[in-house]
């Protein structure tokens, strides 16, 4: 029988020599110190700077984050505004009330309605014209100036809403919508129209048939059947609907548009 030699066991005991010699740990931590020592305005503006950079971002989030709180408190203000009941028995308008009384605000006319609207959402823009949310106000701003009449202004204001929003945005559309009728009241049909067609070609495509209907009301309006019959024709006919849409399957809203279309288009001249 062969016996195999059993492989001596690693002391884990430091000899003599080992424990004269220099501690590495201690070594290094002398060296360590050492270096702190020589180096106390370095390392002091190095942990500043971090500090500092820290500090930056944390306030950066909380600005933020206290912007948008802040913007979404004057659409609610905002709100309140243009949902205001209108009584013409009412002797005075309560407009510049900023009281807890502000849900049940009441105006002796749409027109009081409106201007005070357009006043508050006027100053609230100069405080948060670069807040992404201070988009809606723009668009608020827009409608509140064409129930005015003051047609010329609202599409400056509508251009400024598209300006800041995707094409592919849902509501894309309520600007293009409003500066169509906007234009249109304006005598400047022109700027309604480039604002659909841009939107017919960069917009989204579930979007892009009730801009069509648009079109198609227009020219009816206006007594451009050709052009009517044109658009009409491209939602009551499904395979150009559905390559419109970009989609096959037609959801409800597309059918009953298209039914709409087709009861247009047989009403024609």
């Amino acid at each position: 029988m062969v016996k195999i030699a059993k492989k001596k066991k690693k002391s884990t005991k430091l000899t003599r020599s080992e424990m004269k010699g220099p501690d590495q740990f201690q070594e290094a931590s002398s060296k360590g110190a050492e270096w702190l020592s020589e180096n106390r305005v370095r390392v002091a503006a190095i942990s500043a700077a971090i500090f500092v950079l820290a500090l930056g971002v944390y306030l950066f989030n909380v600005m933020s984050n206290s912007a948008a709180y802040s913007v979404t408190t004057q659409l609610t203000k905002t709100l309140k505004v243009i949902e205001g009941k209108v009584d013409a028995k009412k002797k005075s308008d309560n407009s510049n009330n900023t009281s807890s009384t502000d849900e049940t605000k009441t105006y002796k006319s749409a027109k009081a309605k409106y201007e005070a609207a357009t006043k508050v959402i006027s100053k609230q823009l100069k405080s948060h014209s670069r807040a992404k949310a201070s988009a809606f106000l723009q668009l608020f701003l827009a409608n509140s100036q064409y129930r005015l009449g003051q047609y010329k202004k609202a599409i400056a204001s509508y251009k400024k809403f598209l300006a800041r929003l995707n094409p592919k945005d849902p509501i894309y559309i309520m600007g293009v919508g409003g500066l169509l009728r906007a234009a249109e009241a304006a005598k400047q049909d022109k700027e309604g129209i480039d604002a659909i067609t841009t939107f017919l070609s960069k917009g989204a495509k579930a979007y892009r048939p009730l801009m069509v209907m648009r079109l198609a009301e227009y020219y009816e309006r206006k007594k451009g059947y050709k052009s009517a019959r044109k658009y009409y024709k491209q939602l009551a006919e499904t395979k150009s609907l559905q390559a419109l849409a970009g989609t096959k399957k037609l959801s409800v809203t597309m059918t009953q548009l298209q039914t709409q279309a087709k009861r247009r288009l047989a009403l024609l001249p």
